[in-house]
């Protein structure tokens, strides 16, 4: 029985070897900016495995070449993601990491590792305590920012977000004069500052203003934005701790859609050949369900329905064609033809290819290979 339990496990790594099997982790990606303590999703692909719903992986958070915490154990490797809470592992210091994804056993030396990327303390905000303002003294104005708020609440990458902030004079005097109000946005590594300074008429007692900016979410992860009354101190107030709020949000990540198809392919004409075609998401996040429409000169157009997709996973669909003539015929192959999918890239999701129809035993020199639309 031990004997044939270990040829069994040499049979595996055997083929995985001679697979040329990969793990590649995608999530986290490099630049990425995690909070120490939060919950986190880390995503990852394979291929080339003999039987890789038999095969399980450890995840571990490594710094440079030290294992810092193992993060999960035994975990299967077609689950293609782990949610991982960053509190489980004690004594977490800020700093750069990498989150490596590795198969079991670990004689098997197949690993993938991620980009580096950072862990980052959750930041505090403190608000200061409200400053009394006395009876029977000096009555003064007071600024405060009432309320913040974006369009669209929930956005994607790429999504232009118009924020919008409420001021208003609380105090019990008016404003003598203008003053300015800044707003500065700040984002994940590689986002772009935004920074716009507005001039504010002279305020009424309990009287609102409203101030709003526009921006691009170029990248996904936490962005704050920090509206400052009054900023070069032009008024005098009754309290000059509540001039200032910052109003985080979130930026989702989003799906992006490619086409691939075998090409060029051969076929004999008057005889029935089998095609792929296929569906992959490159993005970092999932894919709603969509639809592939598959055009096949001489066969006409079919439509097959994509399921959900997450990070790096594809679907192949096949189908049969036959040709009466000699010559080229074309191919193309649009995923998401419907325009149903809010993707990082729309210019990916059509693929032109082509069949060459000839007479059986016709010399010919066809070597089908899969071409992508994003050419990966």
């Amino acid at each position: 029985m031990k004997k044939t339990l270990w040829i069994a496990v040499f049979s595996v790594l055997a083929l995985n070897w001679a697979f040329g099997a990969t793990v590649n982790v995608i999530q986290p990606a490099a630049g990425n900016s995690w909070v120490i303590g939060g919950t986190h999703v880390i995503r990852w692909s394979h291929e080339g495995f003999a039987d890789p719903a038999a095969v399980r992986v450890v995840i571990r958070l490594r710094q440079g070449e030290t294992t810092i915490c193992t993060i999960a154990q035994d975990v299967p490797l077609n689950q293609l993601s782990y949610s991982w809470n960053s509190a489980a592992c004690t004594g977490l210091q800020a700093g750069t990491y990498s989150v490596r994804v590795r198969v079991l056993p670990l004689e098997e030396q197949i690993w993938g590792d991620s980009s580096v990327f950072t862990m980052a303390a959750m930041p505090v905000f403190q608000k200061i305590p409200e400053k009394e303002v006395l009876p029977g003294r000096l009555k003064l104005p007071d600024l405060l920012v009432d309320k913040c708020w974006i369009v669209p609440e929930h956005p994607n990458l790429n999504d232009t977000v118009r924020l919008h902030a409420r001021l208003r004079n609380a105090g019990q005097a008016p404003t003598a004069k203008a003053h300015d109000a800044d707003i500065v946005v700040r984002g994940p590594q590689g986002f772009a500052q935004v920074t716009r300074t507005f001039r504010v008429e002279p305020l009424a007692i309990d009287e609102s203003h409203e101030i709003f900016l526009d921006y691009s979410c170029s990248h996904w992860g936490v962005v704050s934005a920090t509206v400052t009354l009054d900023s070069r101190s032009e008024i005098h107030e009754a309290n000059e701790s509540n001039n200032e709020e910052v109003y985080p949000h979130s930026v989702s990540p989003l799906p992006d859609l490619v086409a691939c198809m075998g090409t060029p392919i051969c076929v004999d004409i008057l005889t029935k050949k089998k095609i792929w075609v296929v569906a992959v998401n490159r993005g970092p996040a999932e894919s709603p369900p969509c639809r592939l429409r598959w055009y096949v000169e001489q066969n006409g157009v079919v439509y097959r329905d994509v399921p959900r997709l997450e990070p790096g996973q594809e679907q192949v669909f096949h189908r049969e064609v036959r040709f009466d003539t000699k010559g080229k015929k074309d191919m193309a192959v649009i995923v998401d033809c419907e325009h149903n999918v809010q993707e990082l890239s729309e210019g990916n999701n059509n693929m032109e290819g082509a069949a060459y129809a000839s007479m059986i035993n016709e010399f010919r020199v066809c070597i089908p290979a899969k071409a992508c639309a994003d050419g990966k």
